[in-house]
């Protein structure tokens, strides 16, 4: 059975759930959680974006047209604006104790800036969703899907990400989100 990159709706579940859990340490006002979470969300996210970037981007580029609103252009600045708001987020918790409760500012500063993210990783999924999978599903030849797909199974996997084939339909994201 061939494989399909509607698959990769399972990565960004993965990562949705890592952002929830992250963002509900800092509401409960856990600086070990917060911290521990945030790390696991930035490891994931980083990876995923470095797994489309190097494999999936410059063979998706190879589409006559692209469709509207998902230009590989497009889809790359979504992954380097997500960096940066990664990098402004971890700048933001480098200044909270490690211990003790959160007091309530920090806590609202914090969710005020991960909800940035939030917002922009659920608008970027939507575009994958609908546009970029099934055009890599239209464009990748049959002879490099292999190894397109174990290179990014090993950056997912080292990021702790599902890196296997999904058995159930990854089109229908979840609303279980941040």
């Amino acid at each position: 059975m061939q494989r399909s990159f509607q698959e990769l709706g399972a990565v960004h579940e993965a990562l949705f759930e890592r952002l929830r859990a992250f963002r509900e340490a800092v509401a409960l006002g856990e600086p070990a959680a917060v911290h521990a979470r945030f790390a696991a969300f930035a490891l994931g996210l980083v990876a995923h974006a470095r797994a489309e970037d190097l494999h999936l981007l410059p063979i998706y580029a190879r589409l006559a047209a692209a469709p509207a609103g998902a230009s590989a252009e497009l889809i790359s600045a979504e992954h380097d604006k997500l960096r940066r708001l990664l990098a402004e987020l971890e700048a933001a918790l480098l200044t909270i104790p490690k211990e003790g409760p959160l007091p309530a500012a920090a806590r609202v500063a914090i969710l005020d800036r991960s909800l940035v993210v939030a917002h922009l990783l659920d608008h970027h999924d939507e575009r994958e969703r609908a546009r970029f999978f099934a055009g890599l599903d239209q464009v990748v030849r049959p002879e490099e899907l292999e190894a397109v797909w174990a290179a990014c199974d090993a950056l997912h996997a080292g990021a702790g990400l599902p890196a296997e084939p999904v058995v159930t339909p990854a089109t229908a994201p979840s609303r279980n989100r941040p």
